[in-house]
């Protein structure tokens, strides 16, 4: 609760102070990989901009990672939620044709490797 009463409270700040609210959805909450990449912004600011072992570099560098979060944030929302309206992020799971050829794929790759490391153990292929 406190985690997130504070990511919350941070967040608001910055899109505030860097007009954000065109890139961060408003629903940034509900979901899961935005949650983690704000999270881990956000530690990482606390670490810059109120550690005591902090280098002179953190804050320039915390912006660096600033930058690259919101590049996956956009890349995450292209198609998403904008303008108010949200789309959730229930992932579709594998056809059973899918998963067919996914096995059939990693048990060639691994036959390749055995043959190729010399040490065919048909067990571990399997």
């Amino acid at each position: 609760a406190e985690a997130w009463t504070a990511l919350i409270e941070w967040l608001d700040e910055l899109i505030e102070r860097y007009a954000l609210d065109e890139t961060i959805p408003t629903c940034w909450y509900a979901h899961g990989a935005m949650v983690e990449e704000l999270h881990a912004l956000h530690l990482a600011w606390l670490g810059a901009y109120t550690g005591r072992s902090g280098q002179p570099t953190d804050r320039a560098y915390w912006h660096e990672l600033f930058a690259r979060c919101l590049a996956r944030i956009r890349e995450w929302n292209r198609h998403g939620c904008a303008a108010g309206a949200h789309r959730g992020d229930d992932p579709v799971p594998p056809t059973d044709a899918q998963r067919t050829m996914r096995a059939a794929h990693v048990y060639t790759d691994l036959q390749a490797r055995a043959r190729r490391d010399g040490a065919v153990d048909q067990a571990e292929l399997l």
